[in-house]
């Protein structure tokens, strides 16, 4: 039946109930051909079975299989994802073999021990010195084997293009497996290979296999591509996600907010998974969507919705740096949800002690934007006690952010010489933020029109405005692009960030006036100093 590829659930159920009363009964030949026929097969009722294959009794037989049997096995077993004793006695009898074996055993073998996080640097050692006896399906699974387990391969991933390429093997699994190597491992593949394999290949081939989509588009992620090369696949991927696994769903929102597409790709991409659900998702998985949605601007409020509650119903198996993203990306939204706030009392005091110093700052931040007010004071009392003088300017200016919120909004206090610190990092990194031409010309004609304007102006506790009139004291924000979100409509609104400045500057006592891009631009000259004239009268009656 495996070999046909022949599904008949009724029977694989009976014989596989049969199999599993005489599991102890089969030779290391046919367990091997068991553990191979169930994964592919997709057996879903196999489970008590595959169990009963890897308990401890399995370890001698293994050691009677020779390397065929025992690829098979391997591979059957981690397509289910299942490590266990046999592992070690087998990767042991691979690492012996390795360069005995047939090219399809030892493909087998990598991908097995990958899969279930083994050890595989002998094996790709191995690999590479017989990298043309493989076929194109062995090499894939090679260069997936080497950079899941995170193994040095520049020059094996370099040579597994060049054999590609001239035997004209690249199918679109090759392809988006080649790409993900390189980008997850940093290798450099042949100057103009991705090009020329893209352009090899129509994208028609590639529809219905979302997973090579997927692994094309975090490959093309990992190495910092632009997404006008892969536009055509990134939104084809999009628009499939009803057909897809969670992990590929996340990965393709990943790529596609890392590679900078544009907000409307989300947008229309936000009914899709809406549809498709994420009852699924892991925690990791739904940090992911919502980490794409805050980086690509997106506030798509029914999404963010079933997102949210999703993350709150995973928050158990939440690791700090979903945590992090989940609650960054509300915050820059400007999404409040309570049961996110809720969950966040919770998670900050479990987790506090494996903040890395990015998570950390991100997650200071983040509660800072959200609950300015709140009763999560643990992290931050946290913080303020770590020996901040090894922490990066970064992490510091972020600080300075989240220590005005919570004095102002609480009468927090710090330590003077890291407030000093946090202080003097912000200050250095708004210097490097320079004025736009838009900025530049509204502050000009108001001038024009008699006001006192102070360009890049800093305030008292630090943070830095576009424009200040001292005599009024109010702050006018020149708003581009990256000061909103777009909604699921397409009109924009402002996001979290500008929120939470015009609040803080509000509670310093400055009055705040904001002037949208979209307001401005395309003025002809003389509209442009009519708006001027009537934002100076504003100025005059606050």
């Amino acid at each position: 039946f495996a070999a046909a590829r022949h599904k008949h659930q009724d029977l694989e159920r009976a014989l596989l109930r049969v199999a599993n009363s005489k599991c102890a009964e089969f030779s290391p030949q046919e367990l091997a051909a068991l553990a191979w026929s169930c994964a592919s097969l997709r057996v879903e009722f196999a489970d008590a079975f595959v169990n009963n294959m890897c308990s401890t009794g399995v370890q001698d037989r293994i050691k009677s299989m020779d390397a065929k049997q025992a690829s098979s096995m391997a591979w059957g077993l981690a397509t289910f994802e299942r490590g266990g004793p046999w592992t070690v006695p087998m990767l042991e009898g691979a690492e012996r073999e390795a360069l005995d074996c047939s090219s399809q055993s030892l493909a087998n073998f990598m991908w097995a021990f990958a899969k279930v996080n083994a050890p595989v640097e002998v094996l790709a050692r191995a690999a590479e010195s017989k990298l043309h006896d493989f076929t194109s399906e062995g090499l894939t699974a090679v260069s997936w084997a080497v950079a899941k387990a995170h193994v040095p391969c520049d020059t094996l991933l370099s040579r597994t293009a060049l054999l590609m390429e001239g035997a004209g093997t690249m199918k679109p699994r090759a392809i988006g497996t080649l790409l993900w190597a390189a980008g997850i491992t940093r290798a450099q593949l042949p100057p103009g290979f991705a090009t020329n394999a893209l352009g090899s290949r129509r994208l028609d081939e590639w529809v219905g296999d979302t997973k090579s989509l997927s692994l094309l588009l975090v490959g093309h992620a990992k190495m910092q591509g632009e997404w006008a090369a892969v536009a055509d696949y990134g939104h084809h991927a999009m628009l499939k996600q009803e057909e897809m696994d969670r992990e590929v769903v996340a990965g393709v929102w990943w790529a596609a907010a890392t590679c900078g597409a544009p907000a409307n790709v989300f947008t229309q991409a936000a009914p899709g998974l809406e549809q498709r659900g994420v009852e699924d998702f892991t925690a990791r998985e739904t940090s992911t969507v919502l980490w794409s949605l805050g980086k690509a601007a997106v506030l798509d409020v029914q999404l963010l919705d079933i997102l949210c509650s999703q993350f709150v119903a995973t928050a158990a198996e939440c690791d700090a740096l979903s945590f992090a993203n989940s609650l960054w990306a509300c915050a820059v939204l400007g999404f409040m949800d309570e049961r996110i706030l809720a969950t966040a009392e919770k998670l900050t005091i479990s987790l506090a002690a494996r903040f890395s110093s990015e998570e950390l700052a991100k997650t200071l931040w983040s509660l800072a934007l959200l609950s300015p007010g709140g009763p999560v004071l643990q992290i931050h009392q946290q913080a303020a006690t770590l020996p901040w003088a090894g922490h990066d300017a970064s992490f510091c200016s972020s600080l300075h952010q989240v220590w005005i919120t919570k004095q102002l909004c609480n009468g927090w206090t710090v330590a003077s010489d890291l407030k000093v610190r946090c202080l003097q990092e912000y200050a250095r990194q708004m210097e490097n933020d320079s004025s736009s031409e838009f900025h530049r010309k509204v502050s000009f004609l108001l001038r024009d029109c008699g006001l006192d304007c102070r360009d890049e102006f800093q305030t008292e506790t630090g943070l830095v405005v576009d424009i200040a009139i001292l005599p009024h004291r109010t702050v006018i924000e020149c708003d581009g692009p990256y000061h909103f979100c777009m909604r699921r409509e397409g009109t924009l609104t402002l996001n979290g960030t500008s929120r939470w400045k015009t609040k803080i500057l509000e509670t310093q006592g400055w009055k705040v006036l904001r002037v949208p891009y979209f307001e401005f631009y395309d003025k002809t000259p003389e509209a442009e100093n009519e708006y001027c004239r009537v934002l100076a009268d504003r100025v005059r009656m606050q």
